[in-house]
């Protein structure tokens, strides 16, 4: 094609590249190409990234092709090339490494569909239409969804946004909460050890991987009881993990004296619960006689099931949990997490580390973490209304947070939605959402455009457990996205980084009922475990009843910011705008 010469260097490569997408406007001219460019630039770089490996890819195809003899006009159907690989690598799946090799692959097969139907069908115009993207783009996403992993791609789910923003939310609660299997609090009402955790050498092998196993912890100088007939006698009252219904039970095993196993009955006593979350959980080698439930029961978190026992194909009294597809005793078992608990590193130390989910390692401690009265009183009664913050900085404030430097006050709303969800407003407009969940006060989301206070609350509390007592520490994933300057460029790399998200930890320094003190104020000290990007080294903020947040303290490496609470007027449940 003499009026769509093939490039012979750099300048005529990239003059071509835009020349290509212009003819996605049935106009193959610089000037078009550059306006589709602009285009996709500002909706999502990207996703733009992505267009571009998957033209590289489908170029590398056929220049190829071409020198193998074969006639092909590309150039006019280039785009496909680029199409294909934006929506493969970053549309209909989220943006990441992985997702790069499916734009180039998706870039290389519309390259090589494009050739067939220009030979094919030489008559017509399906080999110069955007038909051999559209077909690689579905083919791609049915052949993924039959082979239903996540290994190399996450679907998008919430294709209305940019791409690198979809990804982050998706990425987010991925890291903050886990993606596989249910969630699951501990479920022995008591301290106890994690004695074998996920791929343990003893037993949990093969189908029966995904298990934990809660055993007595050692605690030195005290030799373990057993009974008159020899079996150990510690039995701690066992409670669902989760709500449900009961499927199935046995409580006619008898326990084995210690050091014994009765391999003929491997799973000995046991409650199979259906879980409303989905799938089944096993609950096994409980007492004999101790459970109370029977199937078709309904079971809350926390009821009641029995009491630990030996029974089965355990030597030692332990409780074995696992999560399964199915209802039968021993089914092969599916990953789960645990949800609300304690732990310490041995059982002399004190359980201070708060966990909201996660999976602990073999040896762990862990307890269930009862909720503090107090604690949840105050962040239960944080009302909608009006507020007034005075603002103090002292010293050199980065960047993205100085334009806080020259407030001397600040005006806050706070309304709900019909969620019961907490929308704190400033006044740009866009502000900060939190929620009471089930365990914890959980920010939600900090909105485009929030104010650097609402900024610092994010970062200073993303969550607040109700169980928390003075010297208690948690570990979470503040819900910042990228801001200040280089806002886009640090979203667009997020989804290719390892860690691109603002882990901090938390310190409970001061909590109601603390020493038999009621009134003692909620206090937490935060520090970003990420440094730089202006980012404070430590945050202090303060709750109370009614009024919520009060104070919150910022500390740079030169300088400070402080928010005081100084008027508060309670206002409507719903005034303002819903989210």
């Amino acid at each position: 094609m003499a009026w769509w010469p093939v490039p012979t260097d750099a300048v005529g490569w990239v003059v071509t590249f835009f020349r290509t997408l212009g003819a996605l406007l049935f106009a193959p001219t610089l000037g078009f190409g550059l306006i589709v460019a602009a285009a996709v630039l500002l909706w999502s770089r990207t996703a733009f990234v992505a267009g571009v490996v998957g033209w590289i890819a489908g170029i590398v195809v056929a220049v190829a092709v071409s020198g193998a003899g074969v006639v092909y006009y590309w150039m006019p159907t280039a785009y496909n090339f680029f199409l294909a690989g934006m929506a493969l690598g970053a549309v209909f799946f989220l943006p990441g490494r992985a997702s790069m090799l499916l734009a180039a692959v998706g870039g290389a097969s519309a390259s090589l569909l494009a050739v067939g139907l220009q030979h094919l069908f030489p008559s017509t115009a399906l080999g110069y239409l955007p038909v051999a993207s559209a077909l690689v783009v579905w083919i791609a996403i049915y052949a993924l969804a039959l082979n239903d992993s996540q290994a190399l791609s996450q679907r998008n789910q919430t294709t209305n946004l940019p791409a690198e923003k979809a990804w982050w939310w998706a990425a987010y609660w991925l890291r903050r909460s886990g993606r596989e299997g249910p969630f699951l609090v501990v479920p022995i009402s008591v301290t106890t050890k994690i004695s074998q955790g996920f791929d343990g050498l003893l037993s949990h092998v093969g189908p029966w991987r995904y298990a934990l196993d809660f055993q007595q912890p050692d605690m030195l100088g005290q030799p373990r009881r057993r009974d008159a007939d020899g079996a150990a006698s510690w039995s701690p009252p066992v409670i669902a993990p989760a709500g449900g219904v009961v499927e199935r039970i046995r409580s006619d095993v008898v326990d084995n004296p210690l050091g014994m196993c009765n391999y003929a009955e491997n799973w000995g006593n046991y409650v199979i619960i259906r879980l409303d979350q989905g799938g089944w959980v096993l609950l096994a080698h409980l007492r004999q006689g101790s459970i109370p439930v029977k199937p078709g029961e309904r079971v809350e978190i926390g009821a009641y099931l029995g009491v630990v026992g030996n029974s089965g194909r355990a030597p030692l009294p332990h409780l074995h949990l696992q999560a399964q597809h199915s209802p039968d005793p021993g089914a092969p078992s599916v990953p789960f997490r645990l949800a609300n608990f304690l732990s310490a590193i041995d059982a002399e130390s004190p359980l201070l580390q708060w966990h909201a989910v996660t999976l602990p390692d073999q040896g762990t401690i862990v307890a269930p973490a009862p909720p503090n009265p107090f604690v949840q009183r105050i962040l239960s009664s944080a009302a909608p209304g009006s507020a007034v913050w005075t603002v103090e900085s002292d010293g050199i404030v980065p960047g993205p947070l100085r334009k806080a430097c020259a407030e001397i006050s600040m005006h806050m709303t706070i309304s709900l939605d019909v969620a019961g969800r907490h929308l704190f407003r400033g006044m740009t407009g866009n502000g900060l959402v939190s929620h009471l969940d089930a365990d914890a006060w959980r920010v939600l989301e900090l909105q485009d455009g929030a104010s650097p206070f609402l900024t610092l609350l994010a970062l200073a509390v993303p969550s607040i457990p109700y169980a928390a007592t003075g010297g208690m520490v948690w570990e979470d994933l503040a819900p910042i996205i990228p801001f200040g300057r280089a806002r886009w460029l640090g979203l667009a790399l997020a989804p290719y980084l390892a860690e691109p998200f603002v882990r901090v930890r938390c310190h409970c320094i001061s909590a109601p009922a603390q020493d038999g003190l009621p009134e003692s104020p909620l206090v937490i000290e935060t520090h970003p475990e990420t440094v730089g990007g202006g980012l404070p080294a430590k945050l202090i903020c303060q709750f109370d009843r009614l009024r919520g947040p009060v104070r919150l303290e910022a500390y740079f490496h030169s300088g400070s910011l402080t928010y005081s609470l100084i008027s508060f007027e309670p206002g409507l449940p719903f005034e303002g705008d819903l989210v």
